[in-house]
Protein backbone atom coordinates (compact mmCIF):
# COMPACT_ATOMS: atom_id res chain seq x y z
CA UNK A 1 0.00 0.00 0.00
CA UNK A 2 2.74 2.48 0.90
CA UNK A 3 4.61 1.60 -2.22
CA UNK A 4 1.52 2.25 -4.25
CA UNK A 5 1.00 5.66 -2.57
CA UNK A 6 4.58 6.69 -3.17
CA UNK A 7 4.31 5.58 -6.65
CA UNK A 8 1.24 7.79 -7.16
CA UNK A 9 2.91 10.77 -5.46
CA UNK A 10 6.01 10.30 -7.44
CA UNK A 11 3.99 10.11 -10.58
CA UNK A 12 1.93 13.24 -9.69
CA UNK A 13 4.99 15.23 -8.68
CA UNK A 14 6.65 14.25 -11.85
CA UNK A 15 3.69 15.48 -13.81
CA UNK A 16 3.62 18.76 -11.89
CA UNK A 17 7.28 19.33 -12.46
CA UNK A 18 6.89 18.58 -16.15
CA UNK A 19 3.93 20.96 -16.29
CA UNK A 20 5.83 23.74 -14.49
CA UNK A 21 8.84 23.18 -16.67
CA UNK A 22 6.69 23.48 -19.79
CA UNK A 23 4.74 26.50 -18.46
CA UNK A 24 7.76 28.54 -17.36
CA UNK A 25 9.04 29.46 -20.84
CA UNK A 26 5.50 30.36 -21.91
CA UNK A 27 5.09 32.62 -18.86
CA UNK A 28 8.41 34.32 -19.44
CA UNK A 29 7.57 34.78 -23.10
CA UNK A 30 4.20 36.29 -22.16
CA UNK A 31 5.81 38.82 -19.79
CA UNK A 32 8.37 39.78 -22.35
CA UNK A 33 5.69 40.08 -25.02
CA UNK A 34 3.55 42.32 -22.83
CA UNK A 35 6.56 44.53 -22.15
CA UNK A 36 7.35 44.84 -25.80
CA UNK A 37 3.73 45.56 -26.70
CA UNK A 38 3.49 48.17 -23.93
CA UNK A 39 6.67 49.79 -25.15
CA UNK A 40 5.28 49.91 -28.62
CA UNK A 41 2.18 51.80 -27.43
CA UNK A 42 3.92 54.08 -24.90
CA UNK A 43 7.02 55.07 -26.86
CA UNK A 44 6.39 57.41 -29.81
CA UNK A 45 7.64 56.07 -33.09
CA UNK A 46 10.16 57.83 -35.24
CA UNK A 47 7.49 58.56 -37.85
CA UNK A 48 5.30 60.17 -35.18
CA UNK A 49 8.20 62.28 -33.95
CA UNK A 50 9.06 63.25 -37.48
CA UNK A 51 5.41 64.08 -38.19
CA UNK A 52 5.24 66.21 -35.06
CA UNK A 53 8.43 67.98 -36.02
CA UNK A 54 7.06 68.58 -39.53
CA UNK A 55 3.78 69.89 -38.12
CA UNK A 56 5.65 72.18 -35.73
CA UNK A 57 7.86 73.34 -38.58
CA UNK A 58 4.82 73.95 -40.81
CA UNK A 59 3.08 75.82 -38.02
CA UNK A 60 6.18 77.97 -37.55
CA UNK A 61 6.34 78.65 -41.28
CA UNK A 62 2.63 79.48 -41.31
CA UNK A 63 3.09 81.87 -38.38
CA UNK A 64 6.08 83.41 -40.13
CA UNK A 65 4.08 83.71 -43.37
CA UNK A 66 1.17 85.30 -41.52
CA UNK A 67 3.54 87.77 -39.88
CA UNK A 68 5.12 88.57 -43.25
CA UNK A 69 1.71 89.04 -44.88
CA UNK A 70 0.57 91.14 -41.94
CA UNK A 71 3.68 93.26 -42.30
CA UNK A 72 3.06 93.63 -46.03
CA UNK A 73 -0.58 94.53 -45.39
CA UNK A 74 0.48 97.08 -42.79
CA UNK A 75 3.04 98.44 -45.24
CA UNK A 76 0.40 98.58 -47.98
CA UNK A 77 -1.97 100.39 -45.65
CA UNK A 78 0.76 102.88 -44.76
CA UNK A 79 1.55 103.38 -48.45
CA UNK A 80 -2.15 103.77 -49.24
CA UNK A 81 -2.48 106.27 -46.40
CA UNK A 82 0.55 108.18 -47.70
CA UNK A 83 -0.90 108.14 -51.23
CA UNK A 84 -4.28 109.37 -49.96
CA UNK A 85 -2.56 112.09 -47.98
CA UNK A 86 -0.50 113.05 -51.03
CA UNK A 87 -3.68 113.07 -53.19
CA UNK A 88 -5.46 115.22 -50.61
CA UNK A 89 -2.48 117.58 -50.49
CA UNK A 90 -2.39 117.74 -54.29
CA UNK A 91 -6.15 118.32 -54.42
CA UNK A 92 -5.83 121.06 -51.81
CA UNK A 93 -3.02 122.74 -53.79
CA UNK A 94 -5.12 122.58 -56.98
CA UNK A 95 -8.07 124.12 -55.16
CA UNK A 96 -5.88 126.93 -53.85
CA UNK A 97 -4.48 127.55 -57.32
CA UNK A 98 -7.99 127.71 -58.79
CA UNK A 99 -9.18 130.07 -56.07
CA UNK A 100 -6.13 132.26 -56.58
CA UNK A 101 -6.91 132.44 -60.30
CA UNK A 102 -10.56 133.34 -59.69
CA UNK A 103 -9.98 135.80 -56.86
CA UNK A 104 -8.31 139.19 -57.07
CA UNK A 105 -7.87 142.05 -54.64
CA UNK A 106 -10.95 143.23 -52.76
CA UNK A 107 -10.54 146.77 -54.17
CA UNK A 108 -8.74 147.83 -57.34
CA UNK A 109 -8.41 150.97 -59.42
CA UNK A 110 -9.19 150.85 -63.13
CA UNK A 111 -9.90 153.23 -65.97
CA UNK A 112 -13.22 153.27 -67.78
CA UNK A 113 -13.07 154.54 -71.33
CA UNK A 114 -15.26 157.12 -73.06
CA UNK A 115 -15.10 158.65 -76.53
CA UNK A 116 -13.49 162.02 -77.09
CA UNK A 117 -15.37 164.88 -78.74
CA UNK A 118 -13.76 164.11 -82.10
CA UNK A 119 -14.99 160.48 -82.01
CA UNK A 120 -11.47 159.31 -82.76
CA UNK A 121 -9.96 158.19 -79.46
CA UNK A 122 -10.85 156.78 -76.08
CA UNK A 123 -10.13 158.72 -72.91
CA UNK A 124 -9.93 156.94 -69.57
CA UNK A 125 -11.35 158.10 -66.26
CA UNK A 126 -10.17 156.48 -63.06
CA UNK A 127 -12.61 154.50 -60.91
CA UNK A 128 -12.34 152.30 -57.83
CA UNK A 129 -14.24 149.02 -57.91
CA UNK A 130 -14.65 146.27 -55.32
CA UNK A 131 -15.47 142.59 -55.29
CA UNK A 132 -14.37 139.12 -54.30
CA UNK A 133 -14.33 137.24 -57.59
CA UNK A 134 -13.38 138.39 -61.07
CA UNK A 135 -17.05 138.23 -62.11
CA UNK A 136 -17.79 140.82 -59.42
CA UNK A 137 -15.23 143.18 -60.88
CA UNK A 138 -16.53 142.64 -64.41
CA UNK A 139 -20.02 143.68 -63.31
CA UNK A 140 -18.69 146.63 -61.30
CA UNK A 141 -16.55 147.87 -64.21
CA UNK A 142 -19.50 147.74 -66.61
CA UNK A 143 -21.73 149.66 -64.19
CA UNK A 144 -19.07 152.34 -63.89
CA UNK A 145 -18.82 152.52 -67.67
CA UNK A 146 -22.56 153.13 -67.93
CA UNK A 147 -22.33 156.18 -65.66
CA UNK A 148 -22.07 159.72 -67.01
CA UNK A 149 -18.45 160.81 -67.57
CA UNK A 150 -16.91 163.24 -65.10
CA UNK A 151 -15.21 165.28 -67.83
CA UNK A 152 -17.21 167.53 -70.14
CA UNK A 153 -15.28 166.74 -73.33
CA UNK A 154 -15.94 162.97 -73.45
CA UNK A 155 -19.07 160.97 -74.23
CA UNK A 156 -20.66 157.71 -73.32
CA UNK A 157 -21.81 156.02 -76.53
CA UNK A 158 -23.08 152.77 -74.98
CA UNK A 159 -26.69 152.30 -76.22
CA UNK A 160 -29.21 153.72 -73.80
CA UNK A 161 -30.90 151.18 -71.52
CA UNK A 162 -28.13 148.58 -71.87
CA UNK A 163 -27.68 146.43 -68.76
CA UNK A 164 -25.29 143.66 -67.90
CA UNK A 165 -27.38 140.58 -67.05
CA UNK A 166 -24.54 138.26 -66.08
CA UNK A 167 -20.81 137.78 -66.41
CA UNK A 168 -18.54 134.76 -66.69
CA UNK A 169 -14.80 134.32 -66.56
CA UNK A 170 -13.43 131.39 -68.61
CA UNK A 171 -9.85 130.81 -69.81
CA UNK A 172 -8.84 134.42 -69.13
CA UNK A 173 -11.79 135.84 -71.12
CA UNK A 174 -14.78 137.78 -69.86
CA UNK A 175 -18.18 136.72 -71.21
CA UNK A 176 -20.66 139.60 -71.04
CA UNK A 177 -24.35 138.78 -71.25
CA UNK A 178 -26.06 142.08 -72.09
CA UNK A 179 -29.69 143.08 -72.40
CA UNK A 180 -31.37 143.41 -75.80
CA UNK A 181 -31.06 147.23 -75.70
CA UNK A 182 -27.40 146.79 -76.57
CA UNK A 183 -28.57 145.80 -80.06
CA UNK A 184 -31.97 147.44 -80.46
CA UNK A 185 -30.79 150.91 -79.39
CA UNK A 186 -27.45 150.89 -81.14
CA UNK A 187 -26.27 153.52 -83.60
CA UNK A 188 -26.44 152.95 -87.32
CA UNK A 189 -22.95 154.38 -87.73
CA UNK A 190 -20.25 151.75 -88.13
CA UNK A 191 -17.61 154.00 -86.54
CA UNK A 192 -19.75 154.35 -83.42
CA UNK A 193 -20.14 150.55 -83.26
CA UNK A 194 -16.38 150.21 -83.41
CA UNK A 195 -15.89 152.77 -80.63
CA UNK A 196 -18.57 151.17 -78.40
CA UNK A 197 -17.02 147.69 -78.62
CA UNK A 198 -13.55 149.05 -77.87
CA UNK A 199 -14.82 151.18 -74.97
CA UNK A 200 -16.14 148.00 -73.35
CA UNK A 201 -13.15 145.77 -74.20
CA UNK A 202 -10.54 148.29 -73.03
CA UNK A 203 -12.46 148.91 -69.79
CA UNK A 204 -12.97 145.23 -68.91
CA UNK A 205 -9.34 144.31 -69.72
CA UNK A 206 -8.23 146.83 -67.09
CA UNK A 207 -9.10 144.03 -64.64
CA UNK A 208 -6.09 141.77 -63.98
CA UNK A 209 -6.02 138.34 -65.70
CA UNK A 210 -8.56 139.28 -68.41
CA UNK A 211 -7.20 139.17 -71.96
CA UNK A 212 -10.37 139.84 -73.97
CA UNK A 213 -14.17 140.08 -74.08
CA UNK A 214 -16.87 137.97 -75.73
CA UNK A 215 -20.41 139.31 -76.13
CA UNK A 216 -23.83 137.74 -75.62
CA UNK A 217 -27.32 139.21 -75.80
CA UNK A 218 -29.94 137.42 -73.70
CA UNK A 219 -27.52 134.46 -73.43
CA UNK A 220 -27.13 134.19 -77.24
CA UNK A 221 -23.63 134.65 -78.57
CA UNK A 222 -23.24 137.84 -80.58
CA UNK A 223 -21.12 137.34 -83.69
CA UNK A 224 -21.77 140.67 -85.40
CA UNK A 225 -22.32 144.14 -83.99
CA UNK A 226 -23.61 146.03 -86.98
CA UNK A 227 -21.03 145.01 -89.54
CA UNK A 228 -18.28 144.50 -86.98
CA UNK A 229 -17.12 140.89 -86.58
CA UNK A 230 -16.91 140.02 -82.87
CA UNK A 231 -17.03 136.21 -83.03
CA UNK A 232 -13.53 136.03 -81.55
CA UNK A 233 -12.63 137.60 -78.22
CA UNK A 234 -12.16 141.37 -78.57
CA UNK A 235 -8.78 142.14 -77.05
CA UNK A 236 -7.38 145.32 -75.63
CA UNK A 237 -6.73 148.01 -78.24
CA UNK A 238 -4.00 150.34 -77.02
CA UNK A 239 -3.82 152.19 -80.35
CA UNK A 240 -7.22 153.79 -79.89
CA UNK A 241 -6.46 155.10 -76.38
CA UNK A 242 -5.46 158.76 -76.34
CA UNK A 243 -2.03 159.21 -74.77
Amino acid sequence: MKKLLFHCLDSSLFKILVFVFLLLPFTLFSFLGCGLIGGMFNTPSNSSIEKTDVNNSNQGENNSTRETLQGENDGSKEKESDQNQTAETSSSETSVAKTTTEMVESTIKIKVYYVDDQAQYLIGEERTISGKYIEDFINAAFYELMKKPSSGNVYNLIPEGTKILSAEYIDRYAYLNLSKEFVTNKSTDGIVDYLVINCIADTITEIPNIDGVLFKVDLKKLDLYGTLDIKSPVKRNEDIIKK
